[in-house]
């Protein structure tokens, strides 16, 4: 671990806990419990201990610092690299982008008391699955098959389900094609993200999360993450409210 490294994270560091009043104000009220420096010792055994540690020590100070506004602002967590985060931490030339979980998308949802249950599933080849609407609402069967063919080649579709507090239920579903048809629709490049690469299931689970909440008003906080989400690169929608573009220190990030 080069020097160098070392000094810029020390930067940072040192920026985030002079400035953790202010950012312990963009924490939603209702996980206050979560603090700025939980965030930042997660992200920092990333950095020093993750297999993508090399890369995320090469981002630039701003950008690991907008990485840290953006968690703070919604209220989760990127964890400490073991295990799915409520944030993905993801090193992208040098800048390190965030990217809400199936996890976080989950958490969000479930903050605000709304639902009683909200999960997603995957439905393989080898499972038996069947979805049907009569005057009672809409129904599902889902029967796992053979473990064995439970493999990312043999996925038919994605489903999510949700209870809300008054009984009310809500179902959505999509197959492979149309989950990746969306997915190249609305993606900025001509290649999948790095989320999307890497973790397809976790993220086409968080597409049919997102799709069936949507049955109820969203939170700020939910309203704020798929703004941001929609965006191939986090740090860039940041810019867009607070001028980061403009500033060469990550000090002028959290303002």
């Amino acid at each position: 671990m080069a020097t160098a490294e070392i000094a810029v994270f020390k930067e940072v560091k040192a920026m985030i806990i002079g400035n953790e009043a202010q950012l312990m104000k963009l924490i939603p009220p209702k996980v206050k419990e979560l603090k700025v420096r939980t965030i930042l010792d997660q992200i920092e055994h990333q950095i020093k201990f993750s297999k993508n540690g090399e890369k995320l020590r090469a981002c630039e100070p701003h950008s690991i610092a907008a990485a840290i506004k953006y968690c703070c602002q919604l209220g989760l967590e990127p964890g400490y690299g073991n295990g799915t985060p409520d944030v993905y931490l993801i090193p992208y030339n040098k800048d390190l982008q965030t990217q809400l979980s199936y996890r976080g998308e989950l958490n969000l949802a479930m903050r605000d008391g709304k639902f009683k249950q909200l999960y997603s599933d995957v439905v393989y080849a080898s499972d038996t699955f069947k979805a049907w609407n009569n005057k009672d609402g809409q129904h599902f069967d889902h029967e796992m098959g053979e473990l064995g063919g439970r493999t990312d080649d043999n996925i038919v579709a994605v489903y999510a389900s949700a209870i809300t507090s008054d009984g009310s239920s809500y179902f959505e579903i999509m197959t492979k094609d149309e989950i990746d048809a969306l997915e190249a629709k609305t993606r900025k490049g001509s290649t999948q993200t790095p989320a999307w690469k890497n973790w397809w299931t976790q993220m086409a689970r968080k597409t049919l999360v997102r799709r069936v909440v949507k049955n109820l008003p969203q939170s700020s906080a939910q309203a704020l993450a798929e703004s941001l989400d929609n965006q191939a690169n986090t740090i860039d929608v940041i810019a867009e409210t607070t001028n980061i573009k403009q500033f060469k220190t990550s000090q002028d990030v959290i303002g």
